[in-house]
């Protein structure tokens, strides 16, 4: 019994340790995906934004050459102006992707954008105007919970624990009594 007792008292206190650094990460990165969220949302609108200007007021979509001198005239920042990509529908792979994504264009003069983020690429589309960054409360919410479950495995890993010590008490005449 004491094995028993000293095994699940171990294993509460690595399922602790292993939840609780779980919910310390999902906690400590989160502010930074939700800025990182926004900016890239940003990006995609001042993009979107200037091109759709361009547009009207020539009659077609900037150039790739003309697209990158107004890109290179804005200030430089982690997934900011400079980092957007313009897809055309001649930008295959790519653009490939962004229709997977949203579906065919339904307008002559569609395009796509896209920003690396270092792991994979994000996308916004003209013809659905909305991109593929994830800034739903839905998605947000469903982060939190992730880590309140995190934080209660681990409380439950404790709550093992803690029921699983070795207990000795002290008689009135002085002799010793273990649990184990």
């Amino acid at each position: 019994m004491a094995i028993l007792r000293r095994a699940l008292r171990a294993t509460g206190l690595a399922g602790v340790a292993f939840f609780g650094l779980l919910a310390v990460t999902v906690i400590l990165t989160f502010p930074h995906e939700v800025s990182r969220n926004n900016t890239l949302i940003e990006s995609f609108s001042s993009a979107a934004s200037w091109i759709d200007a361009f547009e009207e007021a020539n009659g077609r979509l900037p150039s790739p050459d003309e697209y990158f001198s107004w890109t290179a005239s804005q200030p430089q920042a982690v997934y900011g102006i400079r980092s957007v990509q313009l897809l055309a529908p001649s930008s295959a792979e790519f653009y490939r992707e962004a229709v997977a994504a949203f579906g065919e264009p339904n307008a002559v003069n569609s395009y796509a954008l896209a920003i690396w983020t270092g792991d994979e690429n994000e996308y916004y589309a003209s013809w659905a105007n909305t991109s593929t960054v994830n800034s739903s409360l839905r998605y947000y919410g469903s982060v939190l919970l992730l880590d309140a479950f995190f934080v209660a495995a681990a409380s439950a890993c404790w709550y093992v624990a803690h029921r699983c010590r070795s207990t000795t008490r002290i008689s009135r005449d002085g002799a010793a009594q273990s649990s184990d």
